[in-house]
């Protein structure tokens, strides 16, 4: 590959650009802000956070990592798996030009807690797939496909993509045991560029461009943390990057986010968790990223009405169109709990280990997220245990705050 062309800074603009029917589905029927080159480049970056964050937008982005996909996808670029996030359990690889990610253990003692993120993972794919329409088309959430388990003998798996992985001093240890799902992608670079303006303390501002080229600042999603304060978690130069950056409640707030949106989104799933898939929902998260535009499959009756020179427009996998939305993900620490006082201090200690995704009762959004996640709790479980469950969470939550911790 010419190296010129390796070497080529990011650079994106949004597009205008025709809102499919299925993009429509997907936003509710709700169009999607439109951005032109000249807007991109004169509006305040936190006007351009308030449009591209607010789960209605689309963006169009061309940079050198969204044009790697697009030539792997297209047969002329090398299909390869890359590093894309790492956590306590397992490290995720992306396979270049595809949908696909596969989560490897960071060591063999890991592999039971990442064949649990398996099928707890496939149960809540499972269960939020049979929600009523009601709640599917009101304020539901993305979970990534679960698309297959494998092991260290999946000869059908390995012997294909094996090779594909990094050849480096730290080589991969593979074949092993992976957990492959869909992927979520990335925040485009126009958001990123946005955040850095927007929010990156003034160190940060003047190397942004060698900031935004670092690897692990193009493999961005953002926390949406309704539980906690910016000042609370000082940012400083040393700890600022944006995989995995935090989005606090009092920035979404000045952003002009729809926050009470996004806790009745949170509470749902919150809900649908305990008491559809019954699990106690520890260490979760919940991250805005972007989807590529991919088309649905087509069905029998259009593929029998098209005709050679029109059905390829029915497989189209295009990486430089996006689409922002809300994503849940990561559950390796999840387990089942008994509907009884044990199990009521499980769901509880659920809420307060996790990062602080969930409002907390002595904000606002508060009343919000309890009439939404005691609303959806009671389709699924009649008894009084989600409201015990939310009575504990404001006691345990005093307590909290009067000993001084984050609450």
């Amino acid at each position: 590959m010419d190296r010129r062309k390796e070497m080529r800074t990011d650079a994106s603009a949004a597009l205008q650009l025709s809102i499919t029917e299925s993009l429509r589905n997907l936003y509710l029927g709700i169009l999607a802000y439109i951005f032109g080159d000249q807007e991109m480049s004169s509006v305040k970056p936190e006007i351009l956070l308030n449009r591209m964050l607010s789960t209605k937008s689309a963006i169009s982005t061309t940079s050198i990592c969204t044009d790697k996909n697009q030539w792997a996808r297209d047969g002329i670029g090398e299909k390869v798996f890359t590093t894309v996030g790492q956590g306590q359990c397992g490290t995720v690889y992306a396979l270049r030009g595809t949908t696909m990610v596969i989560k490897l253990p960071n060591s063999p003692q890991k592999s039971d807690q990442l064949f649990n993120d398996f099928q707890i993972h496939s149960a809540v794919k499972n269960a939020f797939t049979s929600l009523p329409a009601t709640m599917r088309t009101s304020y539901n959430i993305n979970i990534p496909e679960v698309k297959m388990w494998v092991d260290p003998v999946a000869s059908h798996f390995w012997s294909e993509h094996a090779s594909m992985f990094p050849d480096t001093e730290n080589s991969v240890d593979v074949p092993n045991y992976g957990l492959v799902t869909e992927r979520i992608f990335p925040l485009p670079l126009p958001v990123r560029s946005a955040i850095v303006d927007t929010f990156c303390p003034k160190e940060i501002k003047k190397q942004k461009d060698k900031f935004l080229k670092m690897p692990e600042n193009k493999d961005c999603l953002v926390r949406l943390y309704l539980g906690r304060y910016r000042k609370d978690s000082p940012m400083t130069p040393e700890n600022v990057r944006l995989r995995n950056f935090p989005l606090h409640i009092d920035e979404m707030q000045y952003l002009k986010l729809d926050v009470e949106m996004f806790a009745k989104m949170i509470a749902q799933a919150l809900a649908v968790l305990h008491w559809k898939v019954g699990v106690d929902a520890n260490d979760i998260e919940f991250v805005l990223g972007s989807t590529p535009e991919i088309s649905p499959a087509p069905s029998a009756t259009e593929i029998q009405n098209a005709g050679k020179d029109t059905s390829a427009a029915y497989y189209v996998s295009d990486f430089k169109h996006r689409t922002v939305s809300m994503w849940l993900l990561d559950f390796n620490l999840c387990a089942k709990f008994s509907k009884d006082p044990s199990g009521l201090k499980k769901i509880v200690d659920g809420f307060w280990w996790n990062d602080p995704y969930y409002p907390r009762p002595s904000d606002k959004l508060w009343d919000v997220f309890v009439e939404h996640y005691l609303g959806i709790s009671y389709e699924f479980n009649k008894t009084t245990m989600p409201k015990a469950f939310i009575d504990e969470v404001v006691e345990v939550g005093k307590k909290r705050a009067a000993g001084g911790l984050f609450a």
